[in-house]
């Protein structure tokens, strides 16, 4: 009987190892990547598992038995995790690729293998004993570690059963017969859990069960099931949400969300939580628009209103459609194409209305320059009426006052297919002069060739007027201050010398009547600056940065003998910058010593080379600039909005890099210093 017993188990778990690494082979060929390796872990590891089993029967030996009970417990905790893998991978949920997961799953992994394997040492999971019915073998007693490793370990089985049963029943195939197995996947284990808490005869033996159910698992859903383990976790998760990257909604047969895209969640929020209900009662808008005739619908996200095209697909298991896939694709730009083919011939209508109400003048001549058309505001600028100026040439404006050279250079630029712009004076049909702000552009036909020009002019006299009144505004405001300045600094003079000694306080008060002279001097300087720069627009030229930086740095120390400028420059470094950029460098370099408390303030350059620009960084240590000088700095302001030395100095610097088409960016750094950045470009290689 003993023998019989014994043969017996070793058969059962023989064929169980034989089961499991069957299955292994036959797994090779089981759905997606994810899934495959998951199974064909759990059916190695349960096949490694029942090995130790049967090699532990046949060849009883208290050491070798020991041995390998440690190895069957160490290898079926391997089991669980690799159990829970494929579960996730084939239910479809991402668990398994998460690094945190992972993760705390080896750390846990680990310390429980550890605890096995000294098990002989603490006794703190196990204790064994030689048994001798039904036949000579070692028995173990569990501890309190096994319960609670046990405890933990059926969970973490639960939660991949629930797994498999939830995409069982999602799926919407006759599963069955594939429920079922999994049933009997699980009823092995619960005999290990019925063989500590119940007295049950000898002939049962104190092993490990669960194997059986591995081995029951191969078996069925690779062979009596195949055809409906299969289709579980194609239908939903890799055929339409592996394969569509876009906006995905499943909705399944019976009108239930069983599943939406993050995408689709980020674009129609409706979606959160409504996986599991009824499409139609929680998403009544999104229904009647996926369902609608109309294929493409407008949807207003990310405050923008954008269009969607929705693409139906029937979900199949076998012969029966078991749900449909909605698939939301973003046709905005297309939409909006097609928007504007239908809106150009009323544009077409409306030009040249917009073109009759125009405030500019606005002529059109043929290649030989001759007048086709003149808009009402040619019309009024120049005096002369459309039949007086159609038919003619555009010298009628002509005032003498511009050179033939000018316009020779003219006719060659736009005869050359390139549009002209520039100012020029004008005379009208009245003989007055004005100023105009021209623009003229080669209009040409499907083949490249010009058949006509069209000129936008603009009145600018007024602006020119404003330009000459900002030149005298200037020497008025020189004169004046400085005058009144130079006798106020006069008469503080003679009080900060002691000259009037009436009253004790007169010596400081007429220290900071000169200190506030010389700011208001200082001031007078950056206003003539300023004018200049309203005024004049000049073109930005290649610079050599080092070296003005130098020659900037140099001039700023000798001024301000207490600050130390250090700069790291490359040795040649090019920009293309106006000729007043050290302007700008000097006045940044001396707001950054003279703002700064320090005894020996420092400052430093950093000028860095990128493929197309070239940054200054000035950085010093000071407190941080005030949040309306950085703005000054950073997008400008008009002259109103300043009211002191430094924010006329910091707009001067904004218009001199703005004239050399670079910019200004302000970063501050705690507890303090700031670093003020000009970015201008590099010239053309």
């Amino acid at each position: 009987m003993t023998d019989a017993v014994r043969v017996a188990y070793v058969v059962l778990f023989g064929l169980a190892a034989v089961g499991c690494l069957g299955g292994a082979w036959r797994a090779r060929h089981a759905v997606d990547r994810d899934t495959r390796v998951g199974l064909i872990a759990v059916f190695v590891l349960s096949g490694v598992w029942s090995l130790t089993t049967v090699v532990r029967l046949a060849l009883p030996g208290v050491s070798l038995s020991l041995a390998l009970r440690i190895a069957g417990l160490v290898v079926g905790l391997a089991s669980v995790a690799a159990w829970l893998y494929f579960a996730s991978a084939y239910a479809g949920f991402d668990s398994h690729r998460r690094t945190g997961v992972r993760s705390v799953a080896t750390v846990a992994f680990g310390g429980i293998a550890l605890g096995k394997l000294t098990a002989p040492m603490h006794h703190l999971y196990f204790t064994a004993a030689v048994a001798s019915e039904p036949f000579p073998h070692l028995v173990f007693q569990p501890d309190v570690a096994y319960w609670l490793v046990a405890g933990v370990t059926y969970t973490l089985v639960g939660v991949g059963l629930f797994w498999l049963f939830e995409a069982v029943s999602d799926s919407q195939v006759d599963t069955t017969l594939f429920g079922a197995v999994l049933v009997l996947t699980a009823a092995p284990a619960l005999l290990d859990i019925v063989l500590y808490l119940a007295a049950l005869p000898p002939v049962v033996l104190e092993v490990s069960y669960a194997p059986l159910g591995m081995a029951i698992f191969a078996l069925g859903t690779l062979a009596a099931t195949d055809s409906e383990f299969r289709p579980v976790p194609q239908l939903w998760r890799q055929t339409v949400l592996r394969e569509l990257a876009e906006a995905v909604l499943v909705v399944g047969s019976d009108g239930v969300v069983k599943h939406a895209s993050p995408a689709a969640v980020e674009l129609f929020p409706e979606l959160a939580g409504a996986v599991g209900e009824s499409f139609e009662e929680n998403c009544p808008l999104l229904s009647d628009r996926s369902r609608a005739e109309a294929s493409v619908f407008e949807h207003r996200h990310d405050g923008e209103t954008r269009y969607y095209r929705t693409v139906e697909r029937p979900l199949s298991a076998g012969d029966s459609v078991v749900g449909r896939a909605y698939v939301y694709t973003d046709v905005t730009e297309s939409e909006r194409t097609k928007q504007r083919l239908d809106r150009n011939r009323t544009e077409l209508q409306r030009f040249r209305h917009a073109v009759e109400s125009a405030g500019h003048a606005i002529f059109l001549t043929a290649p030989d320059g001759t007048i086709e058309y003149v808009n009402p505001a040619f019309e009024a600028i120049t005096g002369y009426d459309r039949e007086e100026a159609v038919g003619r040439q555009p010298t009628i404006l002509n005032s003498g006052v511009m050179s033939d050279v000018f316009f020779e250079q003219l006719w060659r630029t736009i005869r050359d297919g390139r549009s002209w712009e520039d100012e020029l004076v004008n005379r009208r049909k009245d003989g007055t002069l004005y100023h105009a702000h021209q623009t003229i552009a080669p209009v040409t036909d499907g083949t490249g060739e010009i058949d006509a020009f069209v000129a936008i002019q603009t009145d600018i006299s007024d602006r020119k007027d404003r330009e000459q009144q900002l030149r005298v505004l200037g020497r008025v405001l020189r004169h004046n201050i400085r005058n009144d300045m130079n006798v106020i600094r006069g008469r503080a003079e003679l009080f900060s010398e002691g000259t009037v000694t009436d009253v004790a306080d007169v010596c400081r008060q007429g220290g900071k009547i000169v200190e506030h002279c010389d700011k208001l001097l200082e001031t007078t300087r950056k206003e003539q600056v300023i004018t200049d720069v309203l005024l004049d627009s000049p073109s930005p030229e290649p610079v050599e940065l080092c070296s003005l930086l130098g020659a900037v740095a140099a001039d700023v120390h000798a001024d301000h003998p207490e600050g130390n400028v250090s700069l790291d420059c490359p040795s040649t470094v090019q920009a293309l910058a106006v000729d007043r950029l050290a302007i700008a460098l000097e006045e940044l370099l001396t707001n950054a010593i003279i703002h700064n408390e320090a005894a020996s303030p420092a400052v430093s350059v950093t000028v860095t080379e990128r493929p197309d620009v070239v940054d200054v960084a000035i950085r010093d240590g000071g407190p941080h600039i005030p949040d309306r000088e950085q703005d000054v700095l950073a997008h400008g302001t008009t002259i109103g909005d300043l009211f002191h030395g430094t924010g006329l100095g910091l707009w001067v610097v904004y218009w001199i890099v703005k004239q050399s088409m670079g910019s200004v960016t302000v970063s501050t750094h705690e507890p303090a210093g700031n670093t003020v950045t000009i970015t201008l470009k590099r010239p053309e290689q």
